[in-house]
Formats: C-alpha cells, structure tokens, sequence
C-alpha cells in the first residue's frame, strides 16, 4: 500500500492539532481516512481469544507456527 501526498505535518496543521495533542476521536477518524486505513480495519477488531484463534501461541495458531 502507498499513501502519496500525505503529511503528518499538514494533517495536524489542518486539524489544529499540535505535537503535545493526542491524536484522538474524530481527528484520529480523519487521518485513518486519509491514509485509507478503514478498509484494512475490523470492526470490531479480533480476538485472541476467539474460538478461530484459539489456541494459539504469539498470535500464531497451534499446528501452523512450524510452517512460517
């Protein structure tokens, strides 16, 4: 993925954001959007702990960490 013109600095410019701000709420929201973050993102996000995940070791499931 490439994101072309994009700059942190004149996103919180336009934001009226400064270094010591947290990026957060519906300015957190604008720059998912324009770094086209939301397709890749799930709502709501996964769970370890699911039953499709589990059991798994790091994140990796039982039976598949010796193939990687």
């Amino acid at each position: 993925m490439s994101v072309v013109d994009f700059s942190l600095q004149q996103f919180m410019k336009d934001s009226a954001l400064s270094a010591y701000d947290q990026i957060k709420g519906l300015a957190l929201d604008k720059l998912k959007e324009a770094l086209g973050l939301p397709t890749f993102l799930n709502d709501p996000p996964c769970s370890l702990a699911a039953p499709s995940y589990t059991p798994n070791v790091n994140g990796i499931k039982k039976g598949l960490s010796s193939t990687l």
